[in-house]
């Protein structure tokens, strides 16, 4: 069933300068992430490693929703065919994802844990049912992404044939089984929260279909979409301060609720603060590195733990003898890792994706919500 007359309303994105909002929250997200894995350093303020897991759960389900929406949003409106979505979102996580494996499987074993087999990692497919190996740390949030690229372009194209209702049946209907197969999973297998639960791929079958169907409100219900962002946004900040305070008030690993609510809470809180995202219009002199910052969020989250390990590896020493000075070596190491993303996603990941762009003829009017950028993430 075709409603020709609902997809010919505006978008509830039509300015590229309304995504800065966006952008300003994957950097920020990226900013935890990396504060988190180098938070030994801080151990001289003595806060509890609660807030080192938090900072990272967040800061990924940021990306995570970011990427899903934006990818989503950009599918609905060109109706490109998901078969070439597929495959281009596929090939855009390559280049990139090869280098750094190649790299880590040059340095060797985390800790006591030689480098697996790489066949899994080549395949992305390490943590598909099973807790991802240490090795290579961060690869699990490309398996992540790997999934998004396959399962948006698929979903997009069955809502397009659809209806606005029925379409929010079938996202209703994905995240109910989602929710489902994480609670027979945590009842059956007894997984721990962190590496059992959230970095399972099929613990997260919920995942696409929050991006989803918020850009599935936003192109088919606009109106409805941009209608009181300011209130979503506080209702997203309380959900996610709720997410936080778990992190500390709860035993997750035995929480029964918490394994199986929290990954997708932190998700619809994000999803929550996107709509009021997408109406900040930031001055040029904010806006501009921000985007450069977003640009470059993918590099930064593949190599930024590598950066950590070779900065170890190298003999900087992994505790700090007073506050200062594990502040100061944690501001080094920041500032370090934003540089190294920079020039990466500048000189390897920007080329690649206009390669494949134009292989792919994917290129598009810079009219249609900035989908250019959109589909760099």
């Amino acid at each position: 069933m075709s409603v020709p007359a609902l997809r010919r309303e505006q978008p509830a994105i039509v300015d590229a300068r309304r995504l800065a909002g966006l952008d300003l929250l994957r950097v920020v997200a990226g900013g935890a992430l990396m504060v988190c894995h180098a938070g030994f350093w801080l151990a001289p303020f003595g806060w509890p490693d609660a807030l080192w897991f938090m900072l990272g759960h967040v800061g990924v389900e940021a990306f995570l929703v970011c990427t899903t929406f934006l990818a989503a949003h950009q599918f609905l409106c060109t109706g490109s065919g998901p078969g070439r979505a597929v495959l281009h979102g596929a090939l855009r996580l390559w280049p990139l994802y090869a280098l750094l494996l190649g790299i880590n499987a040059l340095l060797g074993p985390v800790g006591t844990t030689l480098p697996p087999s790489l066949a899994a990692y080549a395949a992305l497919m390490q943590n598909l049912v099973t807790p991802h190996p240490p090795f290579f740390g961060e690869a699990w949030i490309v398996a992540a992404a790997m999934l998004l690229a396959v399962v948006v372009p698929l979903l997009c194209a069955l809502l397009r044939r659809l209806a606005f209702a029925p379409g929010l049946v079938v996202l209703a209907v994905g995240i109910v089984a989602g929710w489902g197969v994480r609670a027979l999973a945590v009842a059956a297998l007894d997984p721990a929260f962190d590496e059992g639960v959230r970095k399972v791929l099929a613990m997260r079958l919920d995942l696409p279909f929050y991006g989803v169907a918020l850009a599935w409100l936003a192109v088919q219900r606009p109106h409805a979409f941009a209608r009181r962002p300011g209130a979503l946004a506080l209702l997203g900040v309380i959900t996610l301060a709720g997410v936080a305070v778990a992190h500390f008030a709860l035993p997750l690993d035995r929480s029964f609720a918490a394994r199986v609510a929290l990954p997708a809470l932190c998700d619809v809180g994000w999803c929550l603060l996107v709509p009021w995202a997408t109406k900040r219009d930031l001055a040029t002199w904010l806006g501009r590195p921000l985007a450069v910052g977003a640009d470059a969020a993918y590099a930064g989250l593949l190599t930024h733990m590598t950066l950590l390990r070779v900065l170890i590896l190298a003999g900087v020493p992994a505790t700090a003898a007073s506050r200062s000075e594990g502040v100061l070596r944690l501001v080094a190491y920041v500032a370090a890792a934003t540089i190294l993303a920079l020039v990466l996603s500048r000189w390897v990941d920007r080329p690649w994706r206009r390669w494949l762009g134009r292989r792919a003829g994917l290129s598009t009017s810079r009219g249609t919500a900035r989908t250019p950028h959109a589909s760099d993430h």
